[in-house]
């Protein structure tokens, strides 16, 4: 892996010189690009056992998973970048037993999606369609995890939708220190950074430095905030949900020692954590008693 690294970076910083417009347009399709990991194990029983259907949004028809009772309170759960709705089967399965209904999106460029590559807009698209698919009467719930959180953040923000417990498993916050972090990793010269950025600006209509997931996050009329954030997380900084805490309203912070950035979606503390923010309890299906029995 670090060799692939190393080459790419050779490679980018090499093209910079060469002609930094290619080297912009090469690094931000790059950016865009996921990656389709293998379904793990103990994901299986999500998807063999959630009740499916899919959502038409303008790139694709996207892939929705629901558990639970149809008449229960609505959560939605928003996966993060190169993962899919399974990989928060744990936290589905603890809300679905007290009675919630339960609702996972595979987002595009993700699980079982037809694309390769996709962004902040267009996977916005397809969480603003699932909603609007559920037209939803009373206040809903989301929990998101990483990336999850800047799309679930910038697309609440624009909807008129009342959430009532708003949960990030860690959040990006200024979009624009992640392209910085990212044009530093590849070795994209400060030229080529250059056209990248208009490059955005062509795509949003909008700078990327307007792009802070803490200013879309104050505009969403949530009832309750709750990160949770492990002191140590490797992949987005601890701090972002420092911040988040300290300046929005009606938000409180768990953090975590040594639990890690991905490995926390299944850790049964951090799903109690969770879980104790929801009211109810229910009996098991049978169906759903032989479901649950793997977590």
């Amino acid at each position: 892996m670090k060799t692939i690294q190393n080459l790419l970076r050779l490679y980018f910083q090499s093209l910079s010189l060469l002609s930094p417009k290619v080297a912009a347009k090469q690094a931000f399709r790059l950016f865009q690009k996921t990656q389709k990991n293998k379904i793990k194990p103990r994901e299986l029983g999500f998807y063999q056992y959630s009740r499916p259907f899919q959502v038409q949004t303008e790139s694709e028809a996207v892939n929705c998973f629901e558990m639970g009772p149809k008449d229960g309170p609505v959560v939605l759960l928003v996966h993060g970048w190169n993962s899919r709705a399974g990989s928060m089967a744990a936290i589905g399965f603890r809300l679905m037993k007290k009675g919630y209904r339960v609702i996972g999106i595979d987002l595009p460029g993700h699980g079982h999606s037809s694309l390769t590559h996709t962004n902040l807009f267009v996977m916005s698209s397809a969480l603003k369609a699932l909603i609007e698919h559920l037209n939803p009467q009373e206040p809903i719930s989301v929990i998101a995890h990483s990336f999850g959180s800047a799309v679930s953040s910038f697309t609440l923000s624009q909807m008129d939708i009342e959430v009532k417990n708003l949960i990030f498993l860690t959040t990006p916050n200024k979009l624009a220190r992640v392209f910085e972090g990212y044009a530093t990793q590849i070795g994209l010269s400060a030229r080529a950074f250059g056209y990248m950025q208009a490059l955005f600006f062509e795509l949003a209509a909008r700078p990327w430095n307007d792009f802070v997931i803490q200013d879309f996050t104050a505009k969403i009329p949530y009832q309750s905030l709750l990160l949770i954030h492990d002191k140590q997380d490797k992949a987005i900084p601890y701090k972002n949900s420092v911040d988040f805490a300290e300046k929005l309203d009606h938000a409180k912070l768990h953090s975590l020692e040594k639990v890690g950035h991905y490995r926390m979606l299944w850790d049964k503390a951090v799903i109690d954590t969770i879980a104790s923010e929801f009211e109810g309890e229910r009996q098991y299906t049978n169906e759903e008693m032989i479901l649950a029995a793997a977590f």
